[in-house]
């Protein structure tokens, strides 16, 4: 006789019975547990994709998630280990410069960090291999050496140039840069997508930039961009990155000049014209503080004793206490 205290059925098992996972027993004599899907015997593979996917593009995560899955093959999660990883960094480091082995490093503990949220072993993150510490690159640009870039430039690589410099942007956000982004009533850049897929706003303070950007379009509902619209015909940023190329071979200046030091000298100099880290936050479009001060990092010393001379200072109210009035008294006294 069928005993009828015995559950046949998920459905007669009490819900706290199969939330603690506890196996139940179907009519065909089956057994299944109601956990999830181990998810650590999924395609390792699979995970990568969607973490990559979820990044921005032209992205250096781009790159790093490609060859850490094609060095992972067809493993599952909890098959990974930190050789993987580490076997990339070395091959890495043959091939890069440090401060961009740092900046893949930083990127592929980013995947890791998901991947051991997703099953995988918490190894392959602590166990990942060190490298030299992420140092700022300090290079800026001239003003002479601005100056020859532009003479040498053709009209719409000297807007991208002139962009990049004035409104401190990166290179394919100034090739981006269109009549659509000006607001000719605020003077202002709105809507411009920049790094990270963020909304970046400021204010076109330069009158000369203003009129430029004026003078080449102020139809709104163009789609092109102010470059596009000079050359006459659609520009690509790996364009512009070729014809820097070209110009700097042209107008011999310093072979080691990327783009962005245009955007790295104009954060240097509203630096030292405010010493104001806030203001210069803003003006990059940045969200973190630590990554301004990597623009500002190569600051001298001649800059800080500027900016600092004029602060008050209590050592002048401790000398009159001491019935000196002047600091050139403290010299002879001590003769």
């Amino acid at each position: 006789m069928e005993n009828k205290n015995r559950p046949t059925s998920e459905e007669s098992v009490p819900h706290e019975a199969r939330s603690e996972g506890i196996p139940n027993r179907h009519a065909h004599g089956t057994v299944e547990t109601n956990n999830k899907k181990n998810v650590s015997l999924t395609s390792a593979k699979d995970q990568i994709e969607a973490w990559s996917e979820a990044q921005p593009r032209n992205h250096p995560a781009q790159l790093v998630a490609r060859q850490y899955k094609e060095a992972a093959k067809n493993l599952t999660l909890d098959e990974l280990r930190a050789g993987i990883a580490n076997d990339l960094i070395q091959a890495w480091k043959e091939k890069y410069r440090s401060n961009t082995v740092g900046c893949f490093r930083g990127v592929l503990r980013r995947l890791l960090v998901r991947l051991v949220e997703k099953g995988a072993s918490e190894d392959i993150v602590r166990m990942l291999q060190h490298v030299t510490p992420f140092q700022p690159r300090q290079v800026v640009i001239s003003r002479d050496e601005i100056m020859r870039l532009l003479a040498g430039a053709s009209p719409w690589l000297a807007f991208v140039i002139t962009a990049c410099y004035t409104l401190a942007l990166r290179s394919g956000e100034a090739t981006r840069l269109g009549p659509s982004h000006f607001n000719q009533e605020k003077q202002r850049i709105e809507g411009l997508i920049v790094k990270g897929n963020k909304w970046h706003s400021v204010p076109v303070t330069d009158t000369a930039f203003q009129q430029a950007m004026s003078a080449i379009s102020t139809d709104r509902n163009d789609t092109r961009s102010f470059a596009e619209i000079l050359r006459g015909k659609p520009l690509t940023p790996r364009t512009a990155q070729h014809m820097w190329l070209f110009l700097k071979r042209k107008t011999k200046v310093r072979a080691s000049l990327r783009m962005h030091d245009l955007r790295r000298t104009r954060a240097t100099e509203c630096y030292q014209a405010t010493f104001d880290v806030m203001i210069v936050k803003k003006m990059l479009g940045h969200t973190s503080l630590t990554t301004t001060a990597g623009y500002i990092a190569h600051a001298t010393d001649d800059a800080l004793r500027e900016g600092t001379k004029t602060l008050w200072s209590p050592a002048r109210q401790q000398l009159k206490q001491h019935g000196v009035k002047h600091v050139t008294e403290v010299t002879s006294r001590t003769q």
